[in-house]
């Protein structure tokens, strides 16, 4: 019996560690893609009223095809750390996002945020650019409906690009003004966490914007109507691709992302927790049975663990003998004492000493 238990117990602990490992490796393995509905981009300014927002959806949305996905394997074919991130997909799970360069809002700036946001512009404090993009995915899958992130930096005193932006406000300058390295090119989609960061592993320098896309910024006016006075507002960002005399602007904003597939709905109760939940949840119930089986012990070890129990079953065995032969008063005295012995722990202690040769 002990045999047994003892390697039953082995086998339940080699199977507890390696359970969460293995289901984990089964739900990535035969999970089901889960592409965005939804995509929205925002770009803002020192805290004024964004300058851009737009989203995409529908034929907006793509898939990536076999050769696009072997392409961009031959990109990367000589880092090893971009080879090991896009081992862990599938062409089915890489989508490329279009963002429409029209803002899809006018920009309704009140004039003294105009006149501060001039200011600013002019003046020798940092201004920083704000760049928030959020996927919405379907909620029905399990993951969550949600994810997103944002990213921010600075442009510095002298930097012609505040000029520029000076005078495109003040309307001297119709030219669009490129600024460089506004949002990743590629973003990782998590499947159950809701925060989408950019994939460093695909960037040629983790964390210093170098494969970041650069973009070129206008602000567009127009009439509201042919009878109507007055104008509207609006920006456009475009994407610059290509370099030296390719070099050119699009009318739209490519990012790539690659999305973690989520587990079918039969495991999802449990792929929800991810791994760490898994060997958590292992933990605390291991656990509790542990405490069951050991809670009290230290109240029943002085009788279970007794080193000789040789006077206390003798003493068992005579109270049964005299309650056979009739004798009950002879049992009372006996029953007494066994009862004594256990209430009296140094006596017990004595009598159920090792017998020494």
């Amino acid at each position: 019996m002990v045999k047994y238990g003892a390697g039953g117990l082995l086998v339940f602990l080699i199977s507890s560690f390696w359970f969460p490992l293995l289901f984990m490796s089964l739900v990535n393995t035969a999970g089901l893609p889960n592409h965005p509905i939804d995509a929205t981009i925002e770009i803002a300014m020192g805290g004024y009223q964004p300058l851009f927002k737009m989203s995409a959806q529908q034929q907006y949305l793509r898939g990536v095809d076999q050769e696009e996905y072997d392409n961009m394997f031959r990109r990367f074919l000589i880092d090893p750390n971009a080879m090991t991130f896009l081992s862990r997909y599938e062409a089915v799970d890489i989508v490329k996002v279009k963002i429409d360069g029209n803002s899809r809002s006018i920009w309704g700036i009140s004039p003294p945020s105009r006149h501060a946001m001039l200011n600013d512009l002019l003046s020798d404090n940092p201004i920083t650019v704000r760049v928030e993009w959020q996927f919405t995915r379907d909620p029905t899958t399990g993951s969550s409906e949600f994810a997103g992130d944002e990213y921010s930096f600075q442009i510095l005193q002298g930097d012609p690009q505040r000029l520029k932006l000076a005078a495109m406000l003040n309307g001297t300058l119709q030219e669009p003004v490129e600024i460089y390295n506004l949002f990743p090119k590629y973003v990782k989609v998590p499947g159950v966490k809701g925060v989408a960061r950019p994939a460093n592993e695909l960037m040629t320098a983790p964390g210093n914007r170098l494969d970041f896309s650069n973009v070129t910024v206008r602000l567009n006016h127009s009439r509201v109507t042919e009878e109507l006075e007055g104008e509207v507002e609006w920006w456009t960002v475009q994407e610059l691709v290509g370099v030296g005399p390719d070099r050119r602007s699009m009318p739209y904003m490519e990012m790539i992302t690659f999305n973690d597939k989520v587990s079918p709905p039969e495991f999802s109760f449990l792929a929800g927790y991810g791994i760490v939940g898994l060997y958590l949840s292992l933990v605390l119930v291991v656990g509790k049975f542990v405490r069951m089986f050991v809670s009290g012990i230290s109240y029943r070890i002085m009788f279970t663990e007794m080193p000789n129990v040789d006077r206390i079953l003798k003493l068992c065995l005579d109270i049964f003998l005299v309650r056979e032969t009739g004798e009950l008063s002879l049992e009372e005295d006996l029953f007494s004492k066994l009862i004594f012995l256990y209430r009296s722990p140094e006596t017990m202690i004595k009598w159920s000493k090792e017998k020494t040769s």
